[in-house]
């Protein structure tokens, strides 16, 4: 049975007031493991409609992407090409462009995606949050003729950041106050709160992280396959 997790995170009257006058966001971004060091995490979630609890949940079920652009901050990836996928299975991008899954020749834990095209592709994985349509997590470069490797890795970075930015862009750095949360099995819900003037606050659990400014989201999120 597929796990489920979830985050919640304490917003007070002063600061629920202040982030929505001030139309912030809460970005949500998630870990991937994999065998390209050059992958970077792209915002998987935002937050625009507050209340005194933000709720963020979401389980083990995945999919993958592919889309002919090259991995650049900023950039969005499109995952019109996503497909539902399970752990094991492996996606194929054919010579015309279309992509095949199939239940065999994939690692076994790993989202595989191999390429038959000649040039450069981004390819990710994709993962739903509060039961929305499933959106990306990481952009991985895929090179003609090669397979990517990406395993789940339930590392989370929260972030409140002014102003609008849609899901899939490609983000290397967080520049505003931030916290890790890293969720297991045996740890699968962690309670925080953001405080406008103060910034995260955790009240001592180990699986969550106040970072320091700025944070380097690929350093945290994106790390070796096994």
């Amino acid at each position: 049975m597929a796990n489920s997790y979830g985050i919640t995170v304490a917003l007070d009257s002063y600061t629920l007031g202040k982030l929505q006058a001030g139309n912030y966001s809460l970005q949500v971004f998630k870990g991937a493991k994999g065998n390209q060091s050059t992958a970077l995490p792209t915002l998987w979630f935002s937050v625009t409609e507050f209340s005194a609890t933000v709720s963020l949940k979401w389980t083990e079920q995945y999919g993958a992407f592919v889309d002919n652009q090259t991995i650049a901050n900023g950039v969005v990836v499109d995952i019109s090409s996503s497909k539902a996928m399970n752990l094991g299975d492996l996606m194929t991008l054919l010579s015309d462009g279309d992509t095949n899954v199939t239940t065999t020749g994939g690692r076994d834990g790993a989202i595989t995606v191999f390429s038959q095209q000649s040039n450069e592709w981004i390819c990710g994985m994709t993962q739903s949050m509060n039961g929305s349509a499933p959106t990306p997590i990481c952009a991985f470069p895929l090179f003609g003729s090669q397979a990517d490797l990406m395993e789940p890795y339930e590392t989370v970075v929260l972030m409140f950041a002014s102003g609008q930015v849609a899901t899939g862009t490609v983000v290397e750095e967080a520049i505003s106050s931030s916290v890790t949360i890293t969720l297991s099995g045996a740890a699968p819900s962690v309670a925080v709160a953001f405080d406008m003037n103060l910034g995260w606050n955790t009240s001592g659990n180990p699986y969550a992280v106040v970072n320091p400014l700025p944070i380097n989201l690929a350093e945290t999120l994106i790390v070796p396959i096994s």
